[in-house]
């Protein structure tokens, strides 16, 4: 035993087995809910407190900012407080503080921006309307998907356009490629794939700088294997390569990422890159009951392209599987709200003990209806997410623009952001002066004043938003607090108030946004004392929509099977079980597809602590037309032991199963009624009348105090005791009767 780690205590044999590898390439494979981020903190906290390894020579690397953030919490819980630049976090963050501790030997300026996706088809559309492409969205979205492609498979590293036919389509993305690349290049921006593909081609083409971080780093440890793709492989196996010390550690059957380039043969032929591995298996799960586990094992056994392992628990007992049939999704949201809303209100569960998955974003609309309905408090991950909202990204860009002046994309999005009387037509001969000048957009904008085609109005608006984005840029470069940047410039800007006067009541939800944003920029600060400007950017633009979920709500939880991921919760709902949805329709092609449509199923599955309850419905809205569908292949993999089924009824047609309910007899019992007859139901108990005592999902109990309008328009003032007063919009609010 080591001072402060209790190993013999606290790690099982497996696990305890992996943290005390000694030198050499190291695979874990572990199974859903087996410890894995266990094994990789304690392996940390070893490697520092009984090896000696400096902290600073470790790279700790994982695939989401959450999931990095908690590795460096629970280390710190080892071994005390951590240096403030350990080099913990995720592929992306890791490769773009290398490109800005490299940048002055490479030429690249260390101020750039990293564009996001609204980014990147901000500029491809215009490179396509200067080429005389109509900018579909369509279009855009086309040679964007492409340029992905390339930078993320091997063609990226060696820099070669790759082979093909000469489709129209081909021809399009040889047009716009190299002037995509040209228009990043000369605002000093990077792309998401940049941040990992530009390091790898840094190593190649200075192989000093390789030597200098694969000797940096006596250690490297990555987390959730089976999701790298060709480049990240890449780069774990680079910088390995002077102390051979990885310790990789993943589950080939969690490998639901192909469609964004992940490569679940990575984690199947580890052996392959890194030879003469150790391979440990880590096949207990603390996590779920018996029945879950069973039923998944017997799915993903199935799969053939895995290395085998089977899970074991030693928490018997629990609830059997639940299979639930309705007509329609509607029947489906209404009723899986109903049963969340009982268990709720008679005191067995709370509502973070629930989560609802899916396999597209389009279903959760009707489970959101019927949270609403029932009054239920959610939470949507995979939504706008608030760093996508227009006015958070408003002040986002003019924070770019002070922190990088060739960013064109930024400056031209708040140019007359709040509006200042700059219309299309002086834009436009700002941009052509900059461009005839061959300077960018921030640098003609502090030259306006020779340019003779503009207004003296206009060049005098110009001259004052120059004279403002000087002031603060200059605060930015003196390393003034981002907090105080942001507040000051909104203040300066009147940007709440400029919200508020030109839309009402919906700017004054906007103006939320922004008090948010400022109060976040603060958070970040406290959290990280000597960040920069340029730190706080760089975070937020590789922020995913996990990151932004806010655990600690008390509310149900609604998100997409690939966002469960490295999640747990009581109590799992997966709706859609539907042949087209779950295998997906797009991934029916091949074998490879179906079985990483099974193992996206085999994730949803293993979310659950206690009780997993699965549903189809027999008719689904698609394209405005009502059209049939049938149950996933999935359920037949289940055994039938581990399943009971609610039906709608029986169906000769289907050859699952027969129905526990039999058609043309008494309904079941009410706790037992998976497809309540809503359109039956009596509406009168929906209208308010003021006085009336309310409770809402979010704001919590007040008083009724003015009811507008009628059916989906009304609209109800409401009191609070919380002591403020709100107007809602009763159709979209999650409302209950006290």
């Amino acid at each position: 035993m080591e001072s402060g780690l209790d190993l013999e205590r606290e790690l099982n044999d497996e696990q305890r087995e992996a943290v005390l590898h000694e030198e050499g390439p190291l695979l874990v494979l572990a199974g859903a809910g087996s410890g894995k981020t266990r094994v990789l903190t304690y392996r940390f906290a070893h490697l520092v407190r009984r090896r000696g390894v400096s902290p600073s020579r470790i790279l700790a690397v994982t695939f989401t900012n959450k999931a990095a953030g908690e590795m460096r919490e629970r280390i710190e819980g080892l071994i005390g407080r951590l240096p403030y630049r350990l080099w913990v976090g995720t592929f992306h963050s890791i490769g773009a503080r290398l490109l800005r501790e490299t940048a002055h030997r490479t030429g690249l300026d260390r101020d750039f921006t990293i564009f996001d996706d609204d980014d990147q088809r901000r500029l491809i559309r215009s490179l396509c309307k200067d080429q005389g492409l109509d900018p579909t969205a369509e279009r855009v979205g086309r040679i964007l998907s492409a340029i992905r492609r390339r930078k993320s498979s091997s063609a990226g590293i060696g820099g070669g356009e790759g082979n093909g036919p000469r489709t129209p389509e081909r021809m399009e993305f040889d047009r716009i490629a190299p002037l995509y690349e040209e228009g990043l290049r000369r605002m000093n921006a990077l792309d998401f794939d940049d941040l990992l593909l530009r390091p790898v081609r840094l190593f190649h083409d200075h192989p000093e700088i390789l030597q200098e971080y694969a000797y940096r780093f006596e250690h490297v440890l990555v987390d959730e294997y089976q999701d790298v793709n060709v480049i990240q492989n890449e780069t774990v196996r680079l910088l390995h390569g002077a102390h051979h010390n990885v310790c990789a550690v993943g589950d080939d059957d969690q490998s639901i990422y192909r469609w964004r380039g992940a490569d679940v043969r990575h984690i199947l032929r580890f052996e392959e890159s890194f030879p003469d591995a150790r391979v440990v298996r880590l096949e207990r799960n603390y996590r779920s009951r018996k029945p879950i586990l069973d039923a998944a094992s017997a799915v993903i056994g199935h799969n053939r392209g895995r290395r085998g392992k089977r899970l074991w628990t030693d928490r018997e007992g629990g609830e059997m599987l639940e299979r639930l049939e309705f007509r329609t999704e509607r029947d489906e949201g209404l009723s899986l709200a109903r049963e969340i809303s009982r268990r709720i209100g008679d005191g067995r569960n709370r509502p973070a003990d629930f989560a609802l998955f899916y396999r597209t974003n389009a279903q959760s609309r009707s489970l959101e209806e019927g949270m609403r309905l029932h009054a239920v408090p959610y939470t949507i991950v995979g939504g706008t997410r608030f760093y996508e909202r227009k006015e958070v990204k408003d002040l986002l860009a003019y924070l770019r623009v002070l922190v990088n002046e060739r960013d064109d994309v930024s400056l031209g999005r708040v140019l007359n952001v709040p509006a200042r009387g700059i219309g299309d037509v002086t834009r436009e001969r700002l941009v052509a002066f900059a461009a005839g000048r061959g300077i960018p957009l921030r640098r003609a904008l502090a030259s306006a004043g020779e340019a003779t085609d503009l207004s003296a109005r206009a060049r005098k608006i110009l001259a004052g938003l120059d004279l403002l984005l000087a002031r603060y840029a200059e605060r930015s470069v003196a390393g003034g607090s981002p907090h105080g940047i942001l507040r000051d410039l909104v203040q300066e800007l009147r940007f709440v108030e400029a919200l508020e006067e030109k839309e009402g009541e919906r700017g004054s939800m906007r103006a939320e946004n922004v008090e948010e944003l400022v109060s976040a920029v603060a958070e970040y600060e406290n959290r990280n004392p000597e960040s920069t400007l340029v730190d706080f950017l760089a975070e937020v633009s590789l922020l995913t929509d996990i990151d932004t979920w806010e655990e600690g709500l008390d509310a149900v939880t609604l998100m997409t099977l690939h966002n469960s991921k490295g999640l747990e919760f009581l109590r799992v709902h997966i709706a859609g079980v539907e042949e087209g949805l779950l295998p997906h329709a797009f991934s029916m092609m091949s074998d490879d597809e179906i079985e990483e449509e099974r193992r996206l199923f085999y994730v949803g599955l293993t979310r659950a602590k206690e009780k997993v309850t699965l549903s189809s419905v027999r008719s689904r809205m698609r394209f405005g037309e009502i059209a049939p569908c049938v149950p996933s292949r999935f359920f037949e993999e289940i055994p039938p032991e581990l399943i009971e089924e609610r039906l709608l009824g029986p169906d000769p047609a289907r050859s699952f199963r027969p129905s526990l309910f039999p058609a043309a007899t008494a309904a079941p019992r009410e706790k037992q009624d998976p497809f309540p007859d809503y359109e039956n139901e009596s509406q009168e108990a929906s209208v308010l009348v003021p006085g009336e005592r309310i409770r809402h999902g979010v704001w919590g109990i007040g008083r009724v105090e003015g009811v507008e309008g009628s059916g989906e328009k009304t609209k109800i003032t409401v009191r609070f005791d919380a002591g403020f007063t709100k107007k809602i919009m009763v159709r979209y609010a999650s409302i209950r009767r006290l």
